[in-house]
């Protein structure tokens, strides 16, 4: 059983895809499932320091990766956008730019937080960054924060 991803907004959409962009022409070599391990990882190093996540988006669980559905079926269809920093703030380039050179010789399934998140969500169910914020083990004052935000971000007008 999968549950429903809430599509983003176009404009956290293409922060998402410059997010990707900036992955992609930083880490050339890495293959589309690597960028989006990549794109988690630094999401998971935003959200701890900030509060939000680099590309605002919830990911499937998948058993060895996280996954952005929205993404992936958007690159089927689309190529990337040409990279446009300005789409991105100092600090999503700052943990952009520090998850690369962390993963650079080492393997991505190392990652024990994610599974320490896929053992709670479950298999193929949503991962919001309140569930990484959880399996990352944020303390109970930024986790009231995110969960906020989060709420804030999916509230239905």
């Amino acid at each position: 059983m999968t549950t429903t991803i809430p599509y983003p907004s176009t404009e956290t959409l293409e922060k998402a895809l410059h997010a990707l962009a900036y992955l992609k022409a930083h880490a050339p070599e890495a293959s589309l499932e690597n960028i989006f391990r990549l794109l988690y990882e630094a999401d998971e190093k935003h959200l701890l320091r900030y509060g939000r996540t680099v590309a605002q988006i919830d990911y499937e669980a998948l058993p060895f990766h996280p996954y952005s559905r929205v993404l992936h079926e958007f690159l089927q269809e689309n190529d990337l956008p040409v990279l446009d920093t300005d789409e991105l703030s100092a600090s999503d380039i700052t943990c952009l730019q520090e998850t690369i050179e962390a993963y650079k010789h080492l393997t991505l399934e190392k990652n024990s937080n994610y599974q320490k998140v896929l053992q709670k969500v479950g298999l193929y169910q949503t991962i919001s960054p309140v569930e990484i914020a959880r399996g990352s083990g944020a303390n109970e004052e930024l986790l009231k924060y995110i969960v906020e935000n989060y709420e804030n971000q999916h509230l239905m007008f």
